[in-house]
């Protein structure tokens, strides 16, 4: 690397934080939910009026799939890949992941269905998949996702867990009392991560 001054190093880090932000499709707002600081924070590290500390540097590194050394390289010397290629990337973990857990599920559909005592039951691993796929990407969501898409898998683990609930203990009869739960806590986890953001975005 090229002698730089601190205030080179400075302005490089504070392009850099903006570029690898926005390459991550993040608002100031939306990063700063990630990782517990205010977007006032986000703001004044990215005009260069301060610097965020190592355990930042290292968290933001992970959001955004890079080592801490690329944000003290100058991007006018270097290639960057372009934001469709992040996406793309977390997009295909994100479909191997739920596609391992229906792989798991249909193996383990398999070895039940030939097992006589519970061949009737062997169809609940995929009913079973779904909170787990719910869970899976709740964790990629927090990572990479925005309000809306914890939402969304939030919301597969509720009805997912809801369904195996109602299915599992054979209480059919009940089901409008257990959905009728599973729409009020719906509301909740709507108004939570919607006023959350929020209310983070304001501190």
């Amino acid at each position: 690397m090229e002698n730089l001054n601190s205030d080179n190093l400075t302005k490089i880090l504070s392009k850099n934080l903006v570029h690898y932000r926005q390459l991550s499709g993040l608002t100031q707002a939306e990063l700063a939910n990630k990782i517990n600081y205010s977007d006032k924070s986000i703001s004044k590290w990215e005009r260069g009026d301060g610097l965020p500390d190592v355990s930042v540097l290292v968290l933001l590194s992970n959001i955004y799939g890079i080592s801490m050394n690329d944000f003290f390289i100058d991007l006018k010397t270097t290639n960057v890949l372009p934001k469709k290629h992040h996406r793309n990337k977390r997009l295909y973990i994100s479909i191997l992941s739920g596609t391992l857990v229906w792989f798991i599920a249909a193996l383990s559909f398999a070895i039940l269905f030939i097992i006589p005592a519970t061949h009737n039951y062997a169809w609940f691993s995929f009913i079973y998949a779904i909170p787990i796929c719910g869970i899976i990407l709740t964790v990629f969501s927090s990572m990479w996702g925005n309000s809306w898409t914890r939402i969304i898998s939030t919301s597969i683990i509720l009805w997912g867990l809801l369904t195996s609930l109602c299915l599992s203990l054979n209480i059919i009869k009940y089901i409008w009392i257990l959905f009728s739960a599973g729409g009020f806590f719906e509301i909740l986890i709507i108004l939570w991560f919607i006023f959350y953001d929020k209310f983070k975005s304001k501190h």
